[in-house]
């Protein structure tokens, strides 16, 4: 199925997706003069197609809702829930393959090693993503601390000199309100 062009392809879909049965694909595969696909390889071949878009469904429908449900969150949560999900697709990738699973993509990955070593690629990016998404967060939070810091320490002084306050008294507020150190 997969040797078929992309027309006849996309002919035995769309018939499947007007709900003609795989009788009925067949058929108009004879006409098309596909004489060498059998009937159980259309069977297959839809069912694969069915796992494939009741998969892509499923992930549509978590991620409009992770989406709604985290719209407002900062970017960096948005980007290690991408992570997850990738994680997450990748495992039941593997999955298939560990169970002998006749799912399309199953039988490619076995087919083809160079495409795990792939995956397993990419599982190392993913990771090296969430270290270096990690490691960006912590670094805008010490440069948030630093300058909120000095805005206090300038706006305490100015006030401070206002109104006539000790260094030595403004140096405690500083402490112990706002732990910073001198």
């Amino acid at each position: 199925m997969d040797k078929l062009p992309p027309e006849i392809r996309e002919e035995i879909n769309r018939l499947r997706d007007k709900g003609h049965t795989i009788d009925e694909i067949v058929a108009k595969l004879r006409e098309l003069d596909v004489v060498h696909i059998s009937r159980s390889a259309v069977g297959r071949y839809v069912k694969a197609q069915a796992k494939v878009g009741e998969r892509l469904r499923r992930t549509r429908v978590i991620s409009e809702a992770l989406i709604r449900e985290r719209g407002s969150e900062p970017p960096s949560r948005t980007a290690r829930l991408n992570i997850e999900l990738m994680h997450t697709a990748i495992f039941d990738i593997f999955g298939l393959i560990e169970e002998g699973s006749e799912d399309a993509l199953a039988d490619k990955l076995r087919e083809n090693p160079k495409a795990i070593h792939d995956i397993a690629k990419a599982l190392d990016h993913l990771g090296r993503s969430a270290r270096n998404d990690l490691d960006y967060e912590r670094e805008l939070e010490e440069r948030m601390e630093k300058r909120l810091r000095q805005q206090a320490e300038s706006a305490v002084a100015e006030v401070a000199k206002q109104k006539g306050i000790s260094a030595d008294t403004v140096k405690a507020f500083m402490e112990g309100a706002f732990g910073v150190k001198s």
